[in-house]
């Protein structure tokens, strides 16, 4: 009998061993999901913020063309002109942001000559406003 009572205790100590080596090995994988998740989550936090900069940026520089064009005050030239300097480099950033992603750069592939395309316009509008005296 002795020796079933050991045999039993041994059984469940090496059950609790298998049990805890379990659970500690879920655990850390589960950490190390937590932490993989939080720095994709922090990766498209930056890249949304840099989207939104580039979008105000452009909104910004079609505002300043048309108030340039409206009032004919260089100011409104001037702050246009410093609007279209950051396109670019915002646009590499989201670039270099999302070079691990395929479908992100397909899409930027896409966007890039829109945003060549309003800026074109928006030189457009600045000949337009030389060539008509404001």
């Amino acid at each position: 009998m002795k020796g079933s009572s050991q045999n039993q205790i041994n059984i469940g100590l090496v059950l609790a061993g298998v049990i805890f080596i379990v659970t500690t090995t879920i655990s850390y994988w589960s950490t190390v999901k937590v932490s993989e998740t939080a720095d994709r989550v922090a990766h498209t936090r930056q890249v949304l913020e840099k989207l939104e900069e580039l979008i105000s940026t452009l909104r910004d520089a079609e505002t300043d063309q048309r108030g340039y064009i409206i009032t004919g005050d260089e100011r409104f030239l001037e702050s246009y002109q410093a609007a279209v300097v950051r396109i670019d480099p915002l646009v590499q950033n989201v670039r270099k942001l999302t070079e691990d992603n395929p479908n992100e750069q397909r899409r930027l592939g896409l966007l890039q000559p829109l945003i060549v395309q309003k800026t074109q316009y928006a030189h457009r509008g600045d000949r337009f406003a030389e060539s008509s005296g404001i």
